[in-house]
C-alpha cells in the first residue's frame, strides 16, 4: 500500500491471463507494474457503478497525505446501446521524492472507450504503473547535453519516452528516452487491425497522445512551459481502396533550443517544438502489422551574435581663439590668421632643412 491506509489506492486484478477483473491489487512502492484484464459488468446499464471503469470513482480519491490525482476524470454515459467514457487503458505516474523516497504528487493518462451491448463481457482495460525519480533540478538554468526531456501534463512534469522497436500502444521502456540534442528516428508498430479504418483510427489516436502539448523549457521545477505546434492533417480517405489504406509515412517531432547570454557564458533553453505528419496510400491487408514512423530532430534558432566594439574617438584640432595673441590682436581676421600660420609652418620646414 503507499501509505498504509485501509482504503489504499488498488488496482484491478485477474488470476490468469484473459480473466475477468474479479479481485484488486494494491500498489506497493516502486514496483511498476501492469494489469490486464475484462472488465467485470453486471449490466450494461450499471456500468458506471463500477470503480475500475468510472475514472471520476477510481481517481477521485486521497492516496496519500495531501497528495490527489491530477488529470481530467468524468462519470460514463449508459444508453440502451452501450456505455460511453470508460476507462480502456490508464497510465498511472507516481512521482517520488528523491532525498525522501515519498510520494510528491501523482497524476493520470487515461484513454477512453465505449462499451457496445453485445460486446460488454469482453472489454480488455489495461493500467499501467510507474513510479518516476523526481529528476528535475531545482534553479537549472537550462539544459545540458543528453539531459532528459519533459513532457508537461497539467502541473506535472515527466521524461518523454517514445516506443521505438515496440508495440505503438503498449508500455514505453525508459530506455527509448529523448535526450536534449540527440536525434532519434525509428518506428513502432500496430498489430491484428481489422481493417483500414480501424488502423487509421489506432495511428491517430497514438500520435495524438506520444506527443505532448507543452515540454520544459528548462529543467526546472519553476521552469515555463514551451508549446507545441501541431500541423493540422486530414485524416480521411480522399479515394478509399479495397487494396491500400492512406496512413502515416512519416512524422517529425521538432524541438527548437536557443542560447541566452554572451559568447562565453550563455544557457541552451527550448522555445518551443512542432509537430508534422504525412499520411499516404501504402499496401494494406486486414490484419497486417502497420509500423508508424517516429522521428525526433532539434534545431538551434539562436541569432548569429553580434561583435560590439567602441565608437572610434573624435578628435578636436580646433584652436582657441585667443591661441595667437598678442602676436595677432584679433584672432576674428581669418586672412590674417590663414597668412600667419603659412609663415610659421614655412618656418618650421627650413629649420627642418638646416
Amino acid at each position: 500500500m503507499l501509505d498504509g491506509r485501509k482504503n489504499a489506492f488498488k488496482i484491478p486484478a485477474t488470476l490468469s491471463d484473459g480473466d475477468f477483473c474479479s479481485g484488486t491489487r494494491n500498489i506497493e512502492l516502486n514496483q511498476n507494474t501492469t494489469t490486464k484484464c475484462r472488465a467485470k459488468i453486471e449490466s450494461i446499464e450499471n456500468c458506471k457503478s463500477n470503480k475500475f471503469l468510472n475514472s471520476n470513482m477510481l481517481f477521485g480519491q486521497k492516496i496519500a497525505e495531501n497528495i490527489t490525482f491530477q488529470g481530467s476524470f468524468f462519470e460514463p454515459i449508459s444508453n440502451s446501446s452501450g456505455c460511453f467514457g470508460v476507462i480502456q487503458t490508464a497510465n498511472i505516474y507516481f512521482i517520488k521524492n528523491i532525498s525522501t523516497n515519498s510520494l510528491s504528487s501523482a497524476f493520470v493518462e487515461i484513454v477512453y472507450d465505449s462499451i457496445k451491448i453485445e460486446n460488454f463481457q469482453n472489454f480488455e482495460q489495461t493500467f499501467n504503473i510507474f513510479f518516476v525519480d523526481e529528476k528535475i533540478q531545482q534553479g537549472k538554468l537550462g539544459y545540458s547535453e543528453n539531459d532528459a526531456i519533459y513532457s508537461v501534463s497539467g502541473m506535472v512534469a515527466v521524461p518523454l519516452n517514445l516506443p521505438i522497436l515496440q508495440n505503438c500502444l503498449g508500455t514505453v521502456s525508459e530506455k527509448n528516452q529523448v535526450l536534449f540534442k540527440q536525434e532519434i528516428a525509428g518506428t513502432c508498430f500496430l498489430e491484428n487491425s481489422k481493417n483500414c479504418e480501424e488502423a487509421r483510427f489506432l495511428a491517430k489516436k497514438f500520435y495524438e497522445q506520444i506527443f505532448p502539448m507543452e515540454i520544459l523549457s528548462v529543467p526546472s521545477d519553476d521552469a515555463q512551459p514551451a508549446l507545441v505546434n501541431r500541423i493540422n492533417v486530414t485524416w480521411e480517405e480522399k479515394s478509399p481502396s479495397q487494396k491500400s489504406c492512406r496512413l502515416p509515412v512519416s512524422s517529425r517531432f521538432l524541438i527548437y533550443f536557443s542560447k541566452q547570454g554572451t559568447i562565453k557564458n550563455y544557457r541552451e533553453i527550448i522555445v518551443g517544438a512542432s509537430f508534422d505528419l504525412s499520411l499516404d496510400y501504402i499496401d494494406y491487408n486486414p490484419g497486417q502489422t502497420i509500423h508508424l514512423p517516429l522521428i525526433v530532430k532539434f534545431s538551434d534558432v539562436t541569432p548569429k551574435p553580434k561583435s560590439v566594439f567602441a565608437s572610434l574617438p573624435y578628435i578636436d584640432i580646433r584652436l582657441p581663439n585667443d591661441f595667437f595673441y598678442p602676436f595677432i590682436r584679433n584672432s576674428s581676421n581669418k586672412k590674417t590668421t590663414e597668412n600667419f600660420i603659412f609663415i610659421i609652418l614655412n618656418i618650421c620646414f627650413f629649420t627642418f632643412i638646416y
